[in-house]
């Protein structure tokens, strides 16, 4: 049991593999208390500034059709350690996995959370091994993953100046410990190779330990993505010359060969 002067604890567990949600239990001392009574719903919620924690705000806006929304079960008063316990339940869309949120191979976690009691806010940091990157669909960023950045960019590119490659659709995701890649194809698909973004460019605190590199991509961070686009611009001038190469029409001394 806590002690009146510990931080907030949340633990978080998932018992049934067929049914996406997840069961949230919170002590919480009184004066940290939000005063969430049970049937108030929350909805999932992201910071910048904290890259590395999920948040479930407890307003009074947002919508119950949302792929991903809280609802509180029960609260309780703890007898003799001046401590409130809250338990809410998650249900999430079956296109989502709860194992995002839990350590890997684990069905439970626990962690000492921050409460922001102005804006009813309770914010606890995902397990090593898991990015908010991992759940961008939930939280409304998915168009600013690193493949979609990417995408935009060579995009933006073949519209000035038309490529002679084009890149995959995310199917051609892939990567390794030294970088992420993903494939790029010439017009007629009979070549390919990889527009590749090295590992060290994708270290940011948003990573958490991710082993996927794409995990470490940080929309908010414009230095980190000012020194992506410095490697893009490298890596477009490579395999323009490649491709352009390959696909050279023959020369005359060639076709006198």
């Amino acid at each position: 049991m806590l002690k009146p002067d510990d931080n907030p604890f949340l633990s978080v567990s998932h018992h049934d593999n067929s049914k996406p949600q997840l069961f949230f239990r919170l002590d919480v001392p009184s004066g940290q208390d939000l005063g969430i009574q049970p049937g108030e719903s929350a909805r999932l919620v992201k910071d910048a500034s904290r890259p590395t924690f999920l948040g479930c705000c407890w307003d009074s806006d947002g919508d119950d059709e949302e792929s991903a929304r809280a609802r509180c079960e029960s609260r309780i008063r703890l007898p003799g350690c001046g401590q409130v316990r809250l338990t809410w339940t998650l249900r999430l869309d079956y296109s989502f996995s709860a194992e995002s949120f839990l350590p890997v191979d684990k069905k439970h976690y626990g962690a000492d959370v921050q409460v922001d009691r102005k804006a009813r806010t309770i914010w606890w940091p995902l397990p090593a091994g898991r990015s908010v990157n991992g759940l961008s669909d939930l939280l409304g960023f998915e168009d600013h993953t690193l493949y979609e950045f990417v995408q935009r960019w060579f995009w933006d590119k073949n519209a000035n100046r038309p490529l002679p490659f084009h890149l995959s659709d995310d199917t051609g995701v892939s990567y390794d410990e030294a970088a992420w890649m993903i494939a790029c194809h010439s017009k007629d698909e009979a070549a390919m190779d990889w527009v590749s973004i090295p590992d060290e460019l994708l270290r940011d605190p948003i990573r958490n330990g991710s082993t996927d590199p794409s995990d470490g991509h940080n929309p908010w961070n414009e230095g980190q993505k000012a020194a992506i686009v410095a490697h893009l611009e490298h890596e477009l001038a490579r395999l323009t010359t490649l491709f352009q190469q390959e696909f050279a029409p023959p020369t005359v001394d060639h076709v006198l060969a």
